[in-house]
């Protein structure tokens, strides 16, 4: 995120990505539902990216629902938290495992990718943080449950369609 506000100010433009994570969140669950109804999912298969168990469960009951599990898979970054994987092969062994691979001159850009990712995962509300020795019903479970729930109302005020 740091790097897009970077880039968008250096071109004079609006940054394309939300500003706040909340907006990002509903974003999902609007781009999830529309996605996965039948009409539009039989022309992909739809892979929901996170570490986030709230989001992973969530898009997965609803492809249970919508009936479309055949079109859908579940996606973390490999040993990026492995108590989210074991967490999610209880309920699905449909998810995919992806590392990010560089050439040896492409190293420096390997580097920021990485600092991103430490940067995002150490972020304040960001899941992962919390996800090591995360209990049901702890406070951190009950902040994590209730910036889930928010999203879900925020997505009636969320803006859809190209910043630029």
């Amino acid at each position: 995120m740091d790097m897009e506000k970077t880039e968008a100010s250096l071109r004079g433009r609006a940054c394309a990505p939300y500003n706040k994570k909340i907006d990002t969140d509903s974003n999902l669950k609007i781009m999830a539902e529309y996605c996965m109804r039948k009409e539009h999912i039989q022309y992909l298969h739809l892979g929901t990216g996170s570490h986030n168990l709230f989001e992973q469960a969530y898009a997965y009951e609803l492809s249970k629902e919508y009936d479309v599990l055949d079109y859908y898979t579940m996606e973390m970054l490999e040993r990026m938290s492995e108590s989210a994987r074991l967490a999610i092969k209880e309920i699905s062994t449909n998810i995919i495992l992806y590392a990010p691979v560089a050439k040896k001159e492409q190293f420096t850009n390997a580097i920021a990718y990485l600092v991103r990712r430490l940067d995002e995962n150490t972020g304040k509300e960001n899941f992962i943080r919390y996800s090591f020795g995360l209990k049901v019903g702890s406070a951190d479970w009950e902040m994590l449950k209730k910036a889930f729930v928010a999203s879900f109302e925020n997505t009636k005020n969320l803006f859809i369609g190209s910043k630029r």
